[in-house]
């Protein structure tokens, strides 16, 4: 089946035939060859980049029209094309940024790893990072910044008090390097 190629823009992407219920079409741009944008028997418009990757055929989204402009698409586009030839492949860092932990599950690694073994308040290291961690429990690690701890502590310790602060952030600093160390996060310690 050949490609249907054309130049996209808002009027065309708009007044593409929607292909019968459970039936998809691919249009191909003809200013960034790689872009396309998917028409779902549902009425569905999404922009892809197709580009063979080490030989395979891959399809990365880009996003759905009209939330994505035809303008951000080919931008986008450019970009994904440009990281592919720098050897990035984007569906591997999209998989590796899935895939990274929260400060949640690098807890429990150090826990039932190393604190639980070799810790006495191990009980009350797990109680205190429930009480006290909050807002940053649920983040994945490469987002935590070393603004973020520094609030978290002057806020911890303007409610709670400085004692506190201090041991919830020793306590925090010391599962950062336990994870670094051991090669669960490849970034710096925001401690």
């Amino acid at each position: 089946m050949a490609e249907e190629r054309m130049g996209f823009t808002k009027d065309r992407i708009e007044k593409l035939p929607i292909p019968e219920p459970g039936k998809r079409k691919d249009y191909y741009d003809s200013g960034v060859r790689e872009l396309l944008v998917q028409v779902t028997g549902a009425g569905t418009k999404t922009f892809y980049v197709r580009r063979k990757i080490s030989g395979v055929s891959t399809r990365i989204k880009i996003g759905r029209y009209p939330s994505v402009s035809v303008e951000n698409a080919r931008k986008k586009a450019r970009e994904i094309l440009g990281d592919i030839e720098k050897g990035i492949n984007p569906q591997d860092v999209k998989r590796a940024e899935r895939e990274e932990l929260t400060l949640a599950e690098l807890f429990q690694h150090y826990l039932e790893q190393y604190a639980m073994k070799r810790c006495t308040t191990w009980k009350d290291m797990e109680l205190n990072f429930g009480r006290y961690v909050g807002e940053l429990r649920d983040r994945k690690l490469s987002t935590i910044r070393k603004t973020d701890v520094q609030s978290w502590v002057n806020r911890l310790g303007d409610k709670i008090g400085p004692h506190t602060a201090n041991r919830n952030y020793d306590n925090l600093r010391a599962v950062f390097s336990w994870g670094i160390k051991r090669g669960y996060f490849e970034g710096g310690n925001p401690c």
